[in-house]
């Protein structure tokens, strides 16, 4: 394998337009611009799902590695999962189904009787969203 090679300034800078650029870090190549590898610190892992997505349409790339770590703000867990409650509340997609959230070492989890797969994906994006969440 070749070494890494910092990419172009468009995905570079698209990617630090959408994050605190000091935390931000510039995606690399494997030599061939083919393979996209991401790393650095995320907030959460929307903004982690957030830089895939950015890097996946630059010209050429075959493939996205995201090996960004998710290092949420400390907080602590009875806060993490009431706000995690408040907003899946808040959601009209999510309120009225049954939905019951715990939160230990400010990882979430759901749990849930919901019929269909699709319902079960709605709360996933909602309770990542909430700050602290990992």
């Amino acid at each position: 394998m070749q070494r890494a090679t910092l990419l172009p300034f468009p995905v570079d800078g698209g990617i630090r337009n959408k994050w605190h650029p000091q935390r931000a870090t510039s995606p690399l190549s494997d030599g061939d611009g083919r393979h996209l590898l991401l790393t650095g610190k995320a907030d959460d892992p929307l903004s982690k799902d957030r830089a895939t997505r950015i890097a996946e349409p630059v010209r050429g790339a075959r493939a996205v590695d995201n090996r960004m770590l998710v290092a949420p703000e400390q907080r602590p867990d009875s806060d993490v999962e009431r706000d995690v409650r408040k907003a899946l509340s808040y959601n009209a997609a999510t309120a009225k189904l049954p939905l019951v959230a715990s939160v230990k070492n400010v990882v979430v989890t759901l749990i849930s009787t919901m019929g269909s797969w699709q319902e079960q994906q709605l709360a996933k994006p909602i309770a990542d969203a909430v700050r602290g969440v990992r």
